[in-house]
């Protein structure tokens, strides 16, 4: 009788092999002559595989044990080349029955290797996963570490195939992984499901949603995750520094110092009122080998991510395509000119960017600039001292968020959307920021999206609000999420909602059509096109094919709104910028809450509602061409018409 053993569970941390899973037909429950056949399979697929090839193993040697086995599998395992994202990888050793029963018939003898060093080279085992492949949360891969030197990465023998270094003054700060050759020793990588990651790491995470992808973040283990928006696999893993407070026991809940908004003393406020000044994200630079590629079947919410990446020795004359759909920011090292495809100006891309476009800035020039007039922002951690907000930002604080978590990318982009002194809307507004978490993060179980949390901001804000004089009232909350009645605390944060409704203040937020009946969608505009002008936008990337399909807003009534192509404050320096081709709604909401605040300059009476109304009325429409076929596309928000209404009233 064959061995029984679990092969996850013995060997697979430190050497492991890889084992048919997917498109398998079975035996079916349903009748004795019935079968079923599955696209994707699993673990339970590959475990009998396993243990059928050990019977067979058992047959040729009835001596042979789980370790020799196992030993014998790597040994024998063929290696194959994969083309991912453009690069080629090796992926093995795949388990080859014919092979190692030869080995055994043979009777040869191998060891496993259970050091966190590379197995050795040989004919019939080239160097495959091992040590070198094994992905450490909070640590790095293999013999690469986070911080390590520049040299320390670049003397290690051969080339790292799909890894990406961020470095800080030449000090790797994260680790970037796109390949499925590297695994974490629960076998699991690039290409494995979200389901399956959540399991093995916990449930202490948070969940970021954006339109073509979404960010699984486990803050006290190190470690965020690239989820597939369409098949909820994983497309990428980086690995950080742990935050110092989470390096005992991860998983218990008391081991970080949750902030409430409970804990703030009642009282009179003195503004600035600034809790806390969360330390910026890693940055630095590494050099790349080669461009990702874009797929436009499957985009990604960042599209080709050059952050912190050095170009400088790459020939992209060619690469128009990726380059346009590129995530690029201040410490984004560039060729030569004459290794760039001519249509491609990064500098001019960043400066456009900062443009909110159709008009405002001619708005700014007349002196409506929101000034007075106060926009709070519930969002992730602030980088508090970015150059953009800090002389405006009145008040930051959190709200079930860990101590000492670091800033985050979100948060500095739509403050600098709303009231960035060069990016935003309205660059003069006052600005009251509390970060706050979409979940509990005390919780130890599987934490859901509990808009509690929010509720209990925005009532913060109203309670902030009363202490304003009548000139400085916050009149807008700007929150890039949407809720919905399965959520945990949707009747909580609708409650909130109408109590800041009663307050005089527009919350601006992805569910406006529950709070206000209001329809939106964001506006794409090719990098290098004027974001001055109406004709240079179209739909938004994210939702562009689905429009042209006739699929989408054929008959809709909704309010159209600037989104890709723009410049954001980086979380990673107070002085730094982002480029990103493809937005989301995210960008929207702020950008809105800024308009809004124009208005309330404007006219003080303001209300949602007629705000709303105009902006619909006055929104411009043009006409769209493609593939031969021409269409009217908006209302699209038109700032100037908007407040030339409101003036003349």
């Amino acid at each position: 009788m064959a061995k029984i053993f679990r092969a996850r569970r013995i060997f697979l941390p430190k050497c492991h092999f890889w084992v048919p899973m997917d498109s398998r037909t079975t035996a079916s429950p349903i009748g004795s002559d019935e079968y079923v056949f599955y696209s994707i399979g699993g673990v339970s697929c590959a475990i009998p595989y396993i243990a059928g090839v050990y019977a067979l193993a058992v047959q040729e040697d009835p001596a042979i044990t789980p370790e020799r086995f196992w030993a014998l599998a790597v040994q024998t395992g063929r290696t194959i080349e994969l083309d991912y994202d453009g690069e080629t990888m090796p992926l093995g050793p795949i388990i080859d029955p014919v092979r190692l029963m030869r080995s055994i018939q043979a009777g040869e003898s191998a060891t496993l290797n259970r050091q966190h060093s590379d197995t050795q080279s040989t004919e019939t085992h080239p160097q495959t996963h091992s040590g070198a492949h094994t992905i450490v949360p909070g640590v790095g891969v293999g013999d690469y570490t986070l911080g390590m030197s520049k040299d320390q990465v670049l003397k290690k023998p051969g080339q790292p195939e799909g890894i990406s270094f961020v470095m800080d003054d030449g000090v790797v700060k994260e680790i970037s992984v796109r390949s499925p050759l590297y695994k974490f020793s629960n076998g699991l990588g690039v290409g494995d499901s979200e389901g399956k990651i959540k399991q093995a790491f916990g449930k202490e995470f948070e969940l970021e949603e954006f339109e073509p992808k979404d960010l699984l973040t486990y803050e006290g283990k190190g470690l965020q995750f690239e989820i597939d928006k369409k098949n909820r696999t994983i497309r990428e893993i980086a690995i950080v520094k742990q935050p110092e407070g989470d390096r005992g026991d991860r998983d218990a809940p008391d081991s970080v110092k949750v902030i409430r908004l409970s804990e703030q003393s009642p009282g009179p406020i003195t503004f600035p009122k600034i809790d806390r000044k969360p330390e910026p994200l890693p940055s630095g630079r590494f050099e790349m080998k080669s461009l990702p590629k874009f797929d436009p079947d499957s985009p990604s919410a960042f599209g080709v991510n050059l952050r912190c990446r050095d170009l400088s020795k790459l020939d992209l004359s060619k690469s128009i395509d990726d380059l346009l759909y590129a995530v690029f920011d201040d410490y984004t090292v560039w060729p030569k000119s004459g290794q760039m495809p001519e249509e491609f100006d990064p500098k001019k891309m960043m400066e456009l960017g900062k443009n909110p476009g159709l008009g405002v800035r001619t708005l700014h020039k007349g002196g409506i600039t929101g000034k007075g007039v106060g926009v709070a922002i519930i969002d992730q951690p602030l980088l508090t001292e970015h150059q953009e907000y800090a002389d405006r930002l009145r008040l930051y604080e959190e709200n079930n968020v860990r101590d000492g978590h670091r800033s985050e990318m979100h948060g500095p982009a739509v403050a600098s959307i709303a009231v960035g002194k060069t990016v935003g809307v309205a660059p003069d507004a006052d600005l009251y920021y509390i970060a706050t978490r979409n979940y509990d993060v005390s919780r130890d179980d599987d934490p859901p999206n509990n808009f509690v949390f929010k509720a209990q901001s925005i009532r913060r804000l109203l309670d902030i609000n009363r202490q304003l004089p009548a000139d400085r009232k916050i009149r807008v909350i700007s929150m890039s999420r949407g809720w919905s009645p399965s959520d945990d605390g949707y009747d909580d944060i609708m409650a909130a909602c109408e109590e800041a409704k009663a307050a005089g203040i527009f919350v601006a937020s992805c569910s406006l059509d529950r709070v206000y009946g209001f329809d939106f969608f964001g506006l794409g505009r090719h990098p290098l096109a004027n974001p001055g002008s109406f004709k240079s936008y179209e739909p938004g990337a994210f939702w562009a094919r689905s429009f042209y399909d006739g699929a989408l807003l054929r008959d809709l009534d909704c309010l159209l709104v600037p989104m890709d192509s723009r410049t954001l404050a980086c979380a990673r320096g107070s002085d730094k910028y982002v480029w990103s081709r493809v937005g989301g709604f995210s960008w929207a909401i702020p950008y809105i809450a800024g308009v809004y605040a124009l208005a309330v300059q404007v006219d003080p009476a303001i209300t949602p509602e007629r705000f709303w109304d105009l902006a619909m009325k006055t929104g411009r429409t043009i006409e769209l061409e493609h593939k031969g076929e021409k269409r009217s596309f908006g209302p699209i928000i038109d700032p100037v018409a908007l407040i030339s209404s409101l003036q003349n009233n």
